[in-house]
C-alpha cells in the first residue's frame, strides 16, 4: 500500500511541475486580450513589468551560466516575452508613459466604460 502512495504522490508532483509551467506561459494570454479590447495597458503596471524583464533576463542568463534543462529557460524567456508585450501593446496604443499621468488616470475609466 506504501509503494502505491509512493508513486501516486511521484506521479502528483511530476504533474503539477509541468501544469505549472504551462499555466505560467498561458496565464498572460487573458491579460493581452483584456488590454487589446479595452485598447489600453494603463491598468498594467510597467514597473512589475520593467522587474519582469530583468527578472527573465538574469534568469537566461544563469541558465546559460549553470546549463540548467529547456523548461526552466523556457520559463524565463517566457517572463521577457510577458514584458516585451506589454511593452509592444503600449507602444502601439500611443502609452509609452515614464510615470503616471493626469490624462493616463483619465483613461482607464474611460476605457472600462466602452466595454
Amino acid at each position: 500500500m506504501h509503494f502505491i502512495a509512493i508513486v501516486v504522490v511521484v506521479w502528483l508532483v511530476g504533474w503539477c511541475l509541468i501544469s505549472f509551467e504551462a499555466t505560467q506561459i498561458i496565464s498572460h494570454l487573458p491579460q493581452l486580450a483584456e488590454c487589446y479590447q479595452l485598447r489600453t495597458t494603463v491598468g498594467v503596471s510597467l514597473i512589475s513589468q520593467h522587474i519582469n524583464f530583468v527578472g527573465g533576463l538574469a534568469g537566461v542568463y544563469m541558465c546559460f551560466l549553470l546549463k540548467t534543462n529547456a523548461s526552466t529557460t523556457l520559463l524565463y524567456l517566457n517572463s521577457i516575452f510577458q514584458a516585451v508585450s506589454i511593452y509592444l501593446l503600449a507602444l502601439i496604443f500611443g502609452e509609452c508613459r515614464r510615470r503616471r499621468s493626469k490624462k493616463s488616470a483619465a483613461i482607464l475609466p474611460d476605457a472600462l466604460n466602452r466595454v
